[in-house]
């Protein structure tokens, strides 16, 4: 154990002195140690959103098929806001290079998203994002466009979260094949 010099027991010290220290009964087990003691929370994590035109466009204009339904700026906000912390997931466990786009001046990065919303509906709310690293703790994630519906188009290789009422799926479109990378059950 090395030779720093140990905590000494106190002799004059009984067990029942412990109910008067506040702070003994704050230590409880976390992930790391059976007997460890809370003392802050980091909140500076800072998360923009943007929008695309061609979002912007489709809200508040529709397009050649009419006005889209359901794609409303704060449904789709409230979607971004929930999935994040599965796409932060699914990003370090899986440590999938095509989820969050890092700048590179040489070689730029378009890596795109999509989100599919199954709670309490057959229909999906589908939203395509992209989001970007900008600095240490702060992202910026840009909605292209939304739809809800069945027939949502997406391209060969696409990653996409399915989120329903009992878990969040991450998959890959692999030639109109679904294949399954990571499920969350919730």
């Amino acid at each position: 154990m090395g030779k720093r010099p140990r905590i000494k027991k106190n002799e004059n010290f009984n067990e029942s002195q412990i109910a008067h220290i506040d702070s003994v009964s704050d230590f409880t087990q976390n992930c790391a140690s059976p007997n460890a003691k809370f003392i802050h929370k980091y909140t500076d994590f800072e998360i923009e959103i943007w929008i695309d035109k061609h979002y912007e466009n489709r809200v508040n204009k529709g397009d050649e098929n009419g006005f889209r339904e359901g794609i409303e700026q704060d449904k789709v906000i409230e979607l971004i806001i929930e999935s994040v912390k599965y796409l932060f997931h699914f990003y370090m466990i899986l440590r999938l290079t095509n989820l969050i786009n890092f700048f590179n001046r040489d070689k730029p990065t378009k890596h795109r998203v999509v989100v599919k919303d199954y709670r309490g509906t057959d229909t999906p709310l589908n939203i395509v994002i992209e989001v970007h690293f900008l600095n240490y703790s702060q992202y910026e994630i840009t909605i292209i466009t939304a739809m809800k519906c069945q027939d949502f188009t997406m391209s060969d290789g696409q990653i996409y979260m399915s989120i329903t009422d009992t878990g969040v799926n991450l998959n890959r479109l692999v030639k109109t094949n679904q294949i399954s990378i990571h499920k969350i059950s919730i």
